[in-house]
């Protein structure tokens, strides 16, 4: 009912809603790993628990199952771009992350005191809702809670009786029951090849179509032509065969592009992705089918997650980091540096050169932070173009780094 009535919450409360529920399938459900109950099963209780159902209809496979959930709470809201990936990420993967990985990343986006906000969330929902609707809710599901309790379930049959010692039948009376039964049968022949006849006298072809269900009857008057004329005279055209969905040019090219974007997005080549899953949405055009419009609402989710990843990259990418940054490997000099100043050099007489090495390991710009201006000042910034580096690394990919080096100012010669 939070998603039925829309019920205003943020995303951090999607986030805290799908991390209780995989806190309580890991903790109290057998098997936590392979199954996990859907939103029909889940229930928020007025402490910020859940209460679950166990019933096997309401249940799906634990991942990626716990991905998508987070993406129906997270559906509509504005969101961190991040997040919405690693939800969409965590939905498509290939091989399927477990549970616990699922549940550990998860973790990373809540915010404290998860219970006290489900539970005002509770609160919220009861205030817009009202407490009639949640009652009737509440009767509906316990009804069908006790009608899945009751559904029929293979019995063990039940012990044999003796029989009954059966009583002596009256002498004739076997054959009486054979003669009435001898008569129905004769009286069902003669109604049965009336009917034939007044209908029509149907060909055997059609016959078997009717039967079969291959084709819609035709009406008694198109029998009766039919009947009056050789079976070879009519063309195959004439049976009417069930209609058949056909697939246009235009859709089995969107299945082919959107298997291709998808293939792209796998291999985080999202502005490729993105381009294909724009096409997928133009290739579908105006289809009503319902399987075209589940495509289409995929194709423009993806779409916009690529270009969130896009963003991300980007903004990565742009970024510099320094000495002692989590997780930074300082560049590595391939050639000559200035030599360090001795310890006894006067402060006065110290500049600092900054570089600015990019992801390659090439220097994109030098320039002197304590800059007292000299021809020889000019001269280190220049020459500083051509240093080379082992790029500065984070996590094992290359980055870009902002470098300082200390410089004698008193020496003459370089």
């Amino acid at each position: 009912m939070l998603l039925t009535k829309d019920v205003s919450y943020e995303w951090h409360d999607g986030v805290a809603l799908a991390a209780q529920l995989v806190a309580q399938v890991r903790s109290d459900i057998p098997n936590a790993q392979s199954r996990i109950p859907d939103l029909r099963a889940v229930t928020l209780e007025e402490n910020g628990t859940l209460t679950l159902s166990a019933h096997p209809d309401h249940a799906m496979p634990a991942m990626p199952g716990a991905a998508q959930i987070l993406q129906q709470l997270l559906s509509g809201k504005e969101q961190p771009a991040p997040l919405r990936l690693f939800a969409m990420q965590a939905a498509t993967a290939e091989p399927t992350p477990t549970l616990d990985s699922f549940a550990d990343e998860l973790l990373k986006w809540e915010r404290p005191n998860r219970r006290a906000k489900l539970s005002q969330l509770y609160f919220r929902a009861l205030e817009q809702i009202g407490a009639a609707a949640l009652t009737e809710e509440a009767r509906a599901r316990e009804e069908r809670i006790y009608s899945a309790a009751q559904e029929p379930r293979p019995a063990v049959p039940p012990p044999a009786k003796k029989k009954k010692k059966a009583a002596p039948r009256e002498p004739g009376s076997e054959n009486r029951f054979q003669v009435v039964g001898l008569a129905v049968i004769a009286l069902a022949v003669v109604f049965g090849s009336g009917a034939w006849y007044v209908l029509g006298r149907p060909s055997p072809r059609v016959l078997l179509e009717r039967v079969t269900g291959t084709s819609e009857p035709a009406p008694p008057e198109e029998n009766a032509t039919a009947a009056t004329q050789p079976e070879t005279q009519t063309p195959p055209s004439t049976s009417r065969q069930a209609p058949r969905r056909r697939t246009t040019p235009d859709a089995a090219t969107a299945d082919a592009e959107m298997l291709r974007a998808r293939e792209l997005f796998q291999h985080q080549e999202y502005a490729a992705a993105g381009v294909a899953f724009d096409r997928v949405v133009e290739l579908l055009g105006a289809e009503p089918s319902p399987q075209a419009e589940e495509i289409r609402q995929i194709a423009r989710s993806l779409a916009e997650v690529s270009r969130a990843a896009i963003a991300e990259q980007a903004e990565a990418a742009a970024r510099e980091y320094r000495t002692g940054d989590a997780g930074v490997v300082d560049p590595v000099p391939l050639a000559y540096l200035p030599p360090k100043p001795s310890p006894n050099t006067p402060p006065e007489m110290l500049q600092v050169l900054e570089l600015h090495v990019n992801a390659v390991g090439t220097v994109d710009s030098a320039k002197f932070v304590m800059n007292r201006p000299s021809f020889r000042n000019s001269w280190w910034t220049s020459a500083a173009k051509a240093w080379r580096f082992n790029p500065a690394t984070k996590d094992g990919k290359p980055v870009r780094f902002v470098m300082r080096i200390v410089m004698d100012d008193s020496a003459t010669d370089r």
